[in-house]
């Protein structure tokens, strides 16, 4: 009789299920998809960032690379600016 792994035998917390999983990651977003969803061109995302108009990228680009910003973090950043645009 073979004897049975801890994750066979343990409780619920120790067998992560894969869809939950799934939900409760951030997904990254590269500078071209923050830029559609600001409304703007990649040029002006950047200058953005460099005016603290808008967070800068969660993880930076490096070597050609492009910045990532996680997807709370444009969420958060677009519901902070959505009162500016439609006041104007």
């Amino acid at each position: 009789m073979a004897a049975n792994t801890h994750a066979e035998t343990c409780c619920v917390e120790c067998k992560p299920n894969s869809e939950d999983t799934m939900k409760d990651l951030d997904p990254l977003l590269v500078t071209r998809d923050v830029a559609n969803a600001v409304g703007c061109k990649e040029r002006t995302l950047a200058e953005k960032v460099r005016t603290g108009q808008f967070p800068p990228p969660d993880a930076p680009g490096h070597r050609g690379r492009p910045n990532k910003w996680r997807q709370s973090t444009v969420a958060r950043a677009l519901d902070s600016i959505a009162p500016k645009r439609g006041a104007a």
